[in-house]
């Protein structure tokens, strides 16, 4: 959708003092997977050019989508790590230290064949933007291409180095549309190719759109993601699991 419609999401990362920017993508069919990827490294490109002094003097760089959104920074961080291993000298604008992912679909075969059992898989562009086919879903899915580049990678301090130093993998344990069990076999498989730097947060009584609504409006998720972004993120990784009685 159009980004002036997910304004508000900025709105507690500003009372942090952050400073927010919300770039946006082609979407099918003006576009496929790879493009959206070239999308936001121009975007990065941009916010470097334009915002030296601040791009340079942050802290903290981290990369945060939702849903698709997040499918495709993902998609951008492991195309990134390949290049990297490629060549150690290789830099890219805003080079990312956090990468946060709320409700993702990192495995989109396996998100078609969920789409499929619910009967909606015409309905959603997943498999157009995949060019219709297993192979280009398994060539866009971020935990698969993960797998594949640690088979050829034997270093895993170097796989670990490619990839952001901190990573918050986010889900709503009431979510439909991308179930959570989703989440938490990504971290499994990150984990199992030896990046040990990942974060999981699970939250009740959320489902998928009220993730992205609860940055907007309030609620558990913005309170959770930014006390990680605060704090736990830059002190350990592991399983952090909301207890149902948290304030929604």
């Amino acid at each position: 959708n159009e980004v002036w419609m997910y304004r508000l999401v900025a709105r507690y990362f500003l009372e942090q003092g952050w400073a927010v920017a919300k770039p946006s993508y082609r979407t099918y069919p003006d576009g496929d997977i790879p493009s959206q990827v070239q999308d936001l490294e121009l975007a990065a490109s941009v916010l470097e050019s334009k915002y030296p002094n601040l791009t340079k003097r942050a802290k903290t760089i981290t990369f945060m989508g939702h849903s698709s959104g997040s499918h495709i920074l993902a998609m951008m961080l492991v195309t990134r790590a390949k290049q990297k291993l490629q060549d150690a000298a290789t830099s890219f604008p805003l080079e990312c230290d956090e990468f946060v992912g709320i409700s993702t679909p990192f495995n989109l075969s396996q998100h078609f064949d969920y789409e499929a059992a619910r009967g909606v898989e015409e309905l959603s562009p997943l498999k157009a933007v995949a060019h219709f086919t297993r192979q280009g879903m398994d060539e866009q899915s971020p935990a698969l291409q993960l797998v594949r580049l640690a088979k050829d990678v034997k270093d895993e301090t170097r796989l670990q180095t490619a990839f952001p130093p901190r990573m918050l993998f986010v889900h709503g344990m009431d979510d439909t549309t991308v179930p959570f069990a989703t989440t938490s076999e990504t971290a499994r498989v990150f984990r199992s190719c030896g990046l040990l730097q990942v974060t999981e947060l699970y939250l009740p009584k959320v489902g998928h759109e009220e993730a992205v609504l609860q940055l907007m409006m309030g609620g558990i998720c913005p309170e959770r993601v930014i006390e990680w972004m605060k704090t736990v993120g830059r002190e350990s990784t592991g399983s952090a699991t909301v207890a149902a009685q948290s304030r929604l």
